[in-house]
């Protein structure tokens, strides 16, 4: 009897998210990542998180932190009570100068549905009011902890001033990309430039849309062999 391979165990355990795609770097050709019509530096940088787990996850308490600690640039976002069922994914976006389409929640509710203009994804803005509250391009790591403070994962590029907690159950140290975000294939996948992933479309970011897979590619039709 053929055994079932087991699935892949995350990177981060039950109940936590795990976050699959960041754009730290907006770049300057397709970067309207909120898609609202306007390229922003700083509002159109994003995390997407997604439950990578065969049960349902509350997102309630969790914090979204950059490297600054306790000063006034500091990139901060926690989320409000939200049921995450698996498979699903939440983008948050910076937000600054954003206008918006469809349904968005913020730190302090969750938005009444899926946006259906981001593949179905919980949509959130932190409503950040000033462009230096942002990451840094060449260096910084964006942070993701639990209701408790206990660091749950860490993204980090660069060699930033601060340096990121130890204890993380998961870190990525990644390149510096400054023409597309970096992102996921799998939940047990590392961090690659998205515009390497969309192979076809030479796409620069897809919030909402965890996972990504390369385009098929399309077999050569084959003669068949005559009879002898």
């Amino acid at each position: 009897m053929a055994q079932t391979a087991e699935p892949a165990t995350p990177l981060v355990p039950f109940p936590h998210p795990l976050i699959t795609e960041v754009l730290y770097a907006v770049p300057t050709s397709g970067g309207d990542a909120n898609k609202d019509g306007t390229r922003n530096a700083t509002g159109d940088e994003f995390i997407e998180i997604t439950n990578p787990h065969a049960q349902a996850i509350n997102l309630a308490g969790y914090r979204l932190l950059d490297r600054h600690r306790g000063e006034d640039g500091r990139f901060s976002f926690t989320f409000p009570d939200l049921m995450l069922e698996p498979g699903q994914t939440a983008v948050v976006f910076n937000g600054l100068d954003a206008t918006w389409t469809g349904p968005v929640g913020d730190t302090h509710r969750a938005p009444p549905g899926p946006n259906a203009l981001f593949e179905g994804a919980f949509i959130f803005t932190a409503d950040v009011r000033s462009k230096f509250q942002a990451f840094a391009n060449t260096a910084d790591f964006v942070l993701l902890e639990n209701a408790l403070g206990v660091p749950v994962q860490v993204v980090v590029w660069g060699k930033p001033d601060q340096a990121p907690p130890t204890e993380a159950f998961h870190t990525d140290t990644i390149s510096v990309f400054e023409y597309a975000s970096v992102q996921r294939t799998t939940a047990t996948g590392p961090m690659v430039a998205h515009n390497r992933i969309e192979l076809a479309e030479r796409t620069k970011c897809s919030p909402g849309v965890a996972f990504p897979k390369p385009p098929e590619t399309v077999e050569p039709a084959t003669t068949p062999a005559e009879s002898p």
